[in-house]
């Protein structure tokens, strides 16, 4: 078995922010820079390679297709739940002030900018390899910063904006779906091992920050 102990905000690199209390609800903001959460320094641009066969390596860690399929799989899911709670925000009519706010105290998701949404998406389609082992989900992701780029650069999202970002997010876990069960069984299994090691490790840092 490969063994990864690879932090999933790797996967955004140098767009980096880090909201345990949201991360907790299943909005998973980790690599995403966020109006109203705490900021925290920018790591080292992190690149990635694909072996020719088909072993990722990031940060230094040798990663199946199968299991960076999952763990796309999981970052598509949060940033769909994340999308999907500020639509709710904002048909809520709640202020940007109060969704800054909010942000701040890990009780909401804050203001996301579409800059910032589109630079972590090329950063994650980029960093997973995934347009190599899962093309169709590349596709779709890349479609993100295509709809965002006919917006307005200045204003905040609206509430369609949020949802039909949240469409595709849902879409690409679609295709990273069909991608994985096309695997062997074998490699399903390994790559579900991987990840189940990821959330454990994950869990233990998330306790160990909030007891601190």
């Amino acid at each position: 078995m490969i063994r990864c102990v690879l932090p999933t905000a790797a996967l955004f690199a140098s767009v980096v922010v880090s909201n345990p209390s949201a991360a907790n609800a299943g909005i998973d903001i980790s690599g995403l820079r966020v109006e109203g959460t705490p900021k925290i320094s920018s790591p080292a641009p992190i690149s990635s390679s694909i072996s020719s066969n088909g072993v990722i390596e990031l940060a230094g860690v040798k990663y199946t297709p199968a299991a960076m399929i999952l763990l796309m799989a999981e970052q598509t899911a949060s940033m769909e739940g994340m999308m999907k709670a500020s639509a709710s925000d904002v048909q809520g009519q709640k202020s940007r002030q109060e969704r800054v706010e909010a942000g701040s105290q890990g009780k909401g998701p804050g203001v996301v900018a579409r800059t910032d949404l589109t630079q972590s998406v090329g950063i994650m389609v980029k960093n997973s390899q995934i347009a190599t082992i899962a093309p169709m989900a590349a596709i779709t992701l890349q479609g993100i910063p295509g709809y965002l780029s006919k917006k307005n650069p200045i204003t905040d999202m609206t509430f369609d904006e949020y949802l039909t970002i949240a469409k595709k997010y849902e879409e690409a876990r679609e295709d990273l779906r069909i991608a994985f069960e096309k695997m062997s069984q074998e490699d399903q299994q390994e790559g579900k091992q991987i990840t189940r090691a990821i959330r454990k490790r994950d869990m233990e840092r998330m306790t160990e920050m909030q007891q601190q």
